[in-house]
């Protein structure tokens, strides 16, 4: 499977109950923890979308996952810290991440694993995300090797306008660029319309972002790629 998503059911979940050797073990993969109510383990990502989030080398270090039932709560869920993942330093991407964002020059930051797998296929590898947390300076700093440029287009609402902006604050000015899309709320929309077109607008109009609210020179993208 090309973007490696996968299912948690309870086959899954008594498969990891069996062959991890004890209740530790189990809480320190990250796929149990223990309940407040009764001190029992139980599985987090049962019955959810997973998503595997990444390190830079391509490797699988933690995941992310989506209720299918829109009754269970909370929508979303990431795995907790551990050796290997800080939620706070991590970001979710694909595994052409990398080599799509040296190629094109920029980062593009978006609000959900949605976005990024939209953006993936309407040519946008490029694409990561914060995984549902606020963006931070150390998740940036984790991409900086790849790239000193950013722009973030979450979502089109008054929600996500501010948070974009907030977003834009953890890096010097001149840096980031903030992108709107104006017929949708996210790029998942913009994808399920086929309209690959409001992706390339957005890059093209997208504005310098500085906290004092001074509009900086364009960073050049001599085309929306």
């Amino acid at each position: 499977m090309k973007y490696d998503l996968g299912y948690c059911n309870s086959w899954l979940s008594t498969f990891f109950k069996k062959n991890l050797d004890s209740e530790a073990q189990k809480i320190d993969a990250g796929l149990f923890k223990t309940s407040e109510k009764n001190n029992r383990v139980y599985d987090v990502f049962r019955n959810r979308i997973i998503f595997p989030i990444k390190s830079h080398r391509d490797q699988i270090i933690g995941f992310g996952g989506r209720v299918i039932d829109s009754s269970d709560n909370p929508k979303y869920l990431n795995s907790s810290d551990s050796v290997l993942y800080k939620k706070n330093r991590n970001l979710y991407f694909t595994s052409d991440f990398i080599t799509a964002t040296k190629k094109k020059g920029y980062a593009f930051i978006v609000e959900g694993y949605f976005d990024v797998l939209s953006l993936n296929k309407l040519g946008y590898a490029n694409s990561a995300s914060p995984s549902g947390t606020a963006l931070t300076y150390q998740q940036l700093e984790s991409i900086s090797k790849y790239t000193s440029k950013i722009l973030i287009c979450f979502d089109n609402d008054e929600a996500g306008i501010k948070a974009a902006e907030e977003a834009a604050t953890v890096l010097p000015p001149g840096k980031t660029k903030i992108a709107r899309l104006e017929s949708y709320k996210d790029p998942s929309e913009a994808l399920q319309a086929n309209d690959s077109e409001a992706i390339r607008k957005a890059i093209w109009d997208a504005k310098p972002y500085r906290p004092d609210g001074i509009v900086l020179s364009l960073i050049h993208i001599s085309e929306p790629t």
